[in-house]
């Protein structure tokens, strides 16, 4: 039996004396508290900046879990609540598998490598677990342990999750930057990477498949974008007459963070854990600044 829809963003609980954990200012400090208290629970602490990009970008267990670790099982979670409700539920649960691991399976399928998909099951069972505890009640007792769950986290549960999600996608939108190709006539390989972070980043766009491959302008495509350029060019290093001054100044940043991927990835914690405190969104001001820069340079069409 399904259980009932549930919000995405389940308000929080107010207290007395004019203090509420709706207010803005509250839920960041009690999301940041949050986010600390799970390093130490689960990722054995918190010393410096870069314990909770470890903890969010590593392999965490998650105790008498045994279907995965932490931040997949959040973005699934997160993913799978409300996915093909009502519908035939091998549809369902497929829609849920591609959403959550649409990242994974658009590379995949331009790659050749299409039969890698179904080699590890440990992920579909985790998606079939999660969409089925977001989207029905147990059998027999009928309690909705997903909707009991969600109210007592209530948006602070919700904004980890989000932050998960985020961070899973970060990491494919790195992976497929990332990836080794042979340097073409500019003597750095540009391009492949690019097209490889922004399938990752925009996978979602592409599902069900019969809307073909149609990227849109969109923040996410954006930040992909030059997340990749970041990436494949060494922290800048690599740009042909300023590389050396520019990536030398990113090098002396980056080294506090784990290099060049680190601090992509402490931006995107600290991006959203911190948004509503930041005058201006860093990750879109400095995209947006670049993008202007470049498409005013180039004349391509944005």
């Amino acid at each position: 039996m399904a259980g009932k829809s549930r919000s995405k963003s389940p308000k929080g609980k107010k207290g007395g004396g004019g203090f509420s954990l709706d207010d803005p200012n509250v839920a960041t400090l009690v999301n940041a508290g949050v986010c600390v208290g799970l390093c130490f629970a689960l990722g054995g602490g918190f010393q410096d900046q870069n314990s909770l990009t470890n903890f969010f970008f590593n392999d965490n267990a998650i105790p008498f879990w045994p279907f995965g670790n932490f931040v997949l099982t959040m973005h699934c979670l997160n993913t799978c609540s409300g996915v093909g409700s009502g519908k035939f539920w091998v549809n369902a649960f497929v829609q849920a598998y591609f959403a959550c691991f649409a990242g994974h399976i658009v590379p995949a399928i331009v790659a050749g490598n299409a039969g890698s998909l179904m080699g590890d099951e440990s992920n579909a069972t985790l998606v079939f677990v999660c969409w089925y505890l977001t989207n029905h009640n147990l059998p027999f007792v009928s309690f909705d342990v997903w909707g009991a769950i969600s109210d007592a986290g209530g948006s602070h549960l919700q904004g980890v999750m989000d932050l998960c999600s985020n961070c899973f996608t970060t990491g494919l939108i790195i992976a497929g930057a990332g990836a080794t190709s042979q340097a073409g006539w500019f003597g750095n390989s540009w391009f492949a990477p690019m097209a490889g972070a922004v399938m990752a980043g925009c996978a979602a766009d592409f599902f069900p498949l019969n809307k073909g491959i149609n990227i849109k302008n969109s923040a996410n495509c954006q930040r992909a974008m030059w997340i990749s350029f970041f990436i494949a060019s060494n922290g800048c290093a690599n740009l042909p007459f300023v590389g050396d001054a520019v990536g030398g100044i990113f090098a002396q940043i980056t080294a506090h963070f784990g290099g060049n991927a680190g601090f992509v990835y402490f931006l995107t914690i600290f991006n959203v854990l911190f948004d509503q405190w930041m005058p201006m969104n860093i990750c879109d001001e400095i995209t947006g600044r670049v993008s202007d820069i470049f498409y005013n340079f180039s004349g391509l069409q944005q």
